[in-house]
């Protein structure tokens, strides 16, 4: 009987890394010369079912920090699949889109897949500000 924690042990051991080789990494760079020092960048991704309007933080979560018009972020543990990213720049520093023109909030959506270690950059021209 002293197999059975060997085998329990081995089949764990499996286990986790089937799972850990079934998640990736999703990582990129926020490009926008306009955006100040220390502003705030948010990033979720939600998948087929849902939309970048849909409250709450997606399927995945980040956030980054730009500095001299850039911020880096990286999401750990993507699962492979289709998801649409969201990307909000919150410029005025309350947490959420601020309507009118002086708000100096900007958003981007792009698709991406994730089937490895992925790389999805946000260019200066792809921002919109947020109306």
């Amino acid at each position: 009987m002293r197999s059975t924690p060997v085998i329990l042990t081995a089949l764990a051991a499996l286990s986790g890394a089937v799972i850990a080789a079934e998640s990736h990494q999703l990582s990129g760079t926020l490009g926008h010369a306009a955006v100040d020092d220390g502003v705030k960048a948010y990033l979720k991704l939600v998948g087929p079912d849902e939309t970048c309007m849909d409250p709450g933080p997606g399927r995945y979560a980040g956030q980054a920090v730009f500095s001299e018009g850039e911020a880096s972020y990286v999401l750990e543990g993507v699962a492979a699949g289709e998801y649409t990213a969201c990307f909000f720049i919150d410029s005025d520093d309350n947490v959420m889109e601020t309507q009118g023109s002086t708000s100096g909030d900007y958003g981007a959506v792009k698709t991406v897949t994730v089937d490895e270690d992925t790389t999805l950059d946000v260019t200066e021209a792809e921002w919109g500000q947020i109306p």
